[in-house]
């Protein structure tokens, strides 16, 4: 089969790549959702968005390239996520998606990229293409809370029972957590909505994490803000900030989402930075109990961390019984362009794709626009 030609994804190609991915069953995007990832990330500029393959004319194959910036010491550097690798299933994709992988390794002007949440197709091609899964078997893990076991139980006795000829049950309760409204969930610590913050509080928590030497995602307000603006999501997605004392300690988020159609609703932890001193470590204590909380009160199946080094094992000491899940394939995979990043960058929640990537529940999802 021809090659075809790889290009620069354009937003003339949002159709195809809609309709390529809803065929593939990841979770469906509308065009608008799929402009606002690719092109409305303030991150973005200078660095594909993605790419695509074409062949006689028509979209085939296309791979996400999601950009960040970090800082270290008083450098920025440029960082690249790659993401949502699929291909046409009618044949005309085939080899595609290995040849969009290797081109997105291929990129000049990153000074690293990254898979955070590949497949387990994709786990077996990238280390053939000059990536590493450089994190090991901490890489696969993440941690799990149930804040509504008995919705969990009653969900596999339905499944168990369940003829054939049934289908799936799709679950798609209306939720109303409020995660990020005012509270103060201990007598030091209190939690804001991202509305009441300005970048003067955002910026005194970057650069107080900056100073211990770990490699920080630049955040303010503009790109936290890019984030909560999914065309394709009404609700369940917010960021907050914890203080202690008064001063800014914690910046974290949460999405509600589905691991699947069928699956049970569930927080997932998006975002997740916070100071490791003691004041800090009582501030992410008191935000995770927070959060666990009003899990539970709004009858959420559960709430997962992935990369659970965000939060050190002090902070996670005392909220409650918990499993540590693991998967049977590297889903982290890293091409390091800069030493010093190496050394100095573990991955946290928010440098994952979660916010966009994970599946929206019916309750959830913006009205679909007519063609």
């Amino acid at each position: 089969m021809a090659r075809g030609q790889i290009r620069e994804v354009e937003r003339e190609d949002l159709p195809a790549i809609a309709r390529i991915v809803r065929d593939c069953g990841f979770p469906e995007r509308s065009e608008a959702g799929w402009r606002w990832v690719l092109f409305d990330n303030p991150d973005q500029d200078g660095i594909a968005p993605g790419w695509v393959v074409e062949r006689g004319g028509a979209v085939v194959g296309f791979l996400g390239n999601f950009a960040v910036r970090y800082r270290l010491g008083e450098r920025t550097l440029r960082a690249a996520i790659g993401h949502t690798v699929v291909t046409d299933l009618t044949g005309a994709g085939r080899q595609a998606g290995i040849a969009l992988i290797r081109h997105g390794t291929r990129q000049a002007g990153v000074d690293l990229y990254s898979t955070l949440d590949n497949n387990a197709l994709s786990a077996r091609i990238l280390p053939r293409v000059g990536t590493e899964a450089w994190l090991g078997e901490a890489g696969r893990e993440w941690l799990e809370w149930p804040t509504a076991p008995l919705r969990i139980l009653t969900s596999r006795a339905v499944k168990a029972v369940r003829r054939p000829d049934e289908g799936e049950e799709a679950f798609s309760r209306a939720f109303a957590p409020d995660f990020a409204g005012p509270c103060r969930p201990s007598p030091r610590v209190t939690v804001e909505p991202l509305s009441a913050v300005d970048d003067v509080d955002l910026g005194r928590l970057l650069g107080r994490v900056a100073d211990t030497g770990r490699a920080v995602r630049l955040f303010d307000r503009k790109r936290l803000d890019y984030r909560l603006a999914d065309p394709d999501r009404t609700g369940g997605f917010a960021y907050f900030l914890a203080r202690i004392d008064g001063v800014p300690a914690v910046l974290a988020a949460t999405l509600v989402t589905k691991p699947s159609a069928q699956g049970l609703e569930h927080v997932e932890i998006a975002d997740w930075i916070g100071m490791d001193d003691e004041d800090g470590i009582h501030a992410q204590r008191a935000v995770l109990r927070h959060i666990l909380r009003r899990a539970r009160r709004a009858g959420l199946a559960k709430v997962r961390l992935h990369f659970p080094w965000a939060l050190p094992a002090a902070a996670i000491s005392g909220t409650g019984w918990y499993l540590r899940r693991s998967l049977d394939y590297d889903p982290c995979h890293v091409q390091f362009r800069d030493p010093a990043l190496g050394e100095a960058w573990s991955p946290l929640p928010g440098d994952a794709d979660y916010f966009f990537a994970y599946r929206t529940p019916p309750a959830m999802a913006a009205p679909a626009v007519p063609d």
